[in-house]
């Protein structure tokens, strides 16, 4: 139970503060419309030291910041505490739709996650970047319907123009077309080819996502199979399934934390992505999709907020490599790169199989755009002696960070 209490100090160590937002139509009665019950009524319902305090209202914007007892909180279950902070007070106080912007989350109710294994440290490491901090290049393949050969060609010719991740379709699980421990198999081989012939390190983030049950033997049959990375859907599996899989000891590869371009379930309806970035990080993501997409402007501050929670320091837990889905081409890499930096993953689709000489061309362009940055040159000067990039700027232009 909650109420209002604007003279109220939260402690950074013994309260989990939350930020909200009331929706457009409720901003005019943003003190009233939450706080319906005295704090006389609230304490009917809970003992003071377990009501959470609205500290904070700003009538203007809507925006209002609660802080709650670590008392409410069971250590280590997250799902619990989704039920205080983005349940409790989904219900008959707040009788409008209610935005969850952020969370801070105080280090002890940290302790018992062990966060990322890798983060973006390790990931680096594998892939041969940790000298010179280059960004990451991704590539979401394997639309349904291809072969587990047809992938595996697919990723040689990616693989071996530049591009460092493949990911999984997310809809690719191990439906007949293309059962999973085949397509691990060719897909596997296929990027060893990579590294037996340019010395280059590819990861290939296999979809491990299932029933909470199966999630941990279907990617005990990835490992099997020599996948070097898995990814999970985290609201397809279930944000627990992050933690199963990065608290296995016997699964010593990265994981992927994928979110669907439309999540599925109602708390992705009124949680922020920041918040669930969070999360996902103290659950062990090791590279977390950042769940904006489409050309939006102003989705650029929502981008570098969840970077930023991905990046802060947290004692005792891993910084994630953030990853930026759909939207990418060499066009705009320059530019993205300049807004977030280069601890990022810049994962294409049509940026790079849409390119008119083909997905190895493209794979190259995206690469040769990373180049001119790393460089420190625009991407219209670098590609004057770089055909594959010219062509990709003839066929998408140069633009800005509009993701």
């Amino acid at each position: 139970m909650c109420y209002l209490d604007l003279g109220y100090g939260p402690d950074p160590e013994r309260n989990l503060i939350a930020t909200y937002a009331l929706p457009p139509e409720s901003k005019a009665g943003a003190r009233a419309t939450p706080w319906s019950w005295s704090k006389a009524d609230a304490l009917r319902r809970v003992p003071e030291e377990f009501a959470a305090r609205a500290f904070h209202v700003d009538e203007g914007s809507g925006i209002f910041d609660i802080a709650y007892p670590v008392e409410l909180f069971e250590p280590g279950n997250v799902a619990q505490w989704l039920s205080v902070f983005a349940g409790a007070l989904f219900g008959p106080v707040m009788p409008d739709a209610v935005g969850l912007l952020d969370i801070r989350i105080p280090e002890d109710m940290n302790a018992p996650f062990r966060g990322p294994k890798f983060g973006i440290e390790g990931v680096r490491r594998i892939v041969g970047t940790d000298g010179d901090g280059r960004p990451h290049l991704g590539m979401a393949f394997g639309k349904l319907g291809m072969t587990a050969e047809e992938m595996s060609a697919l990723a040689y010719e990616v693989g071996g123009g530049g591009v460092s991740l493949l990911l999984d379709n997310g809809a690719l699980t191990d439906q007949a077309f293309c059962r999973l421990p085949a397509r691990i198999v060719n897909v596997m081989e296929a990027l060893d080819r990579v590294r037996e012939e340019g010395g280059r390190r590819v990861l290939y983030a296999v979809n491990v996502t299932a029933d909470s049950a199966k999630v941990l033997d279907r990617a005990d049959t990835a490992i099997e199979n020599g996948a070097n990375c898995l990814m999970v859907d985290v609201f397809g599996a279930g944000l627990s399934s992050l933690s199963k899989l990065s608290e296995d000891a016997s699964l010593p590869v990265p994981i992927h934390a994928h979110v669907a371009p439309r999540p599925h379930g109602a708390l992705a309806n009124v949680t922020s992505t920041l918040v669930l970035t969070k999360l996902m990080r103290l659950l062990g993501g090791d590279q977390i999709e950042m769940a904006i997409r489409g050309p939006a402007l102003s989705a650029l501050s929502e981008l570098k907020s969840c970077k930023a929670g991905m990046l802060e320091e947290w004692r005792g837990i891993k910084r994630a490599f953030p990853a930026v889905i759909e939207g990418i081409h060499p066009g705009v890499a320059h530019s993205l790169i300049g807004e977030l930096g280069r601890d990022i993953v810049l994962i294409a689709v049509e940026g790079v199989c849409g390119h008119p000489k083909g997905s190895r061309a493209g794979a190259i362009a995206l690469n040769q755009a990373m180049d001119a940055i790393m460089a420190g040159v625009s991407a219209e000067i670098y590609a004057r002696d770089h055909e594959e990039l010219r062509v990709a700027i003839e066929r998408w232009g140069i633009g800005d960070a509009r993701i």
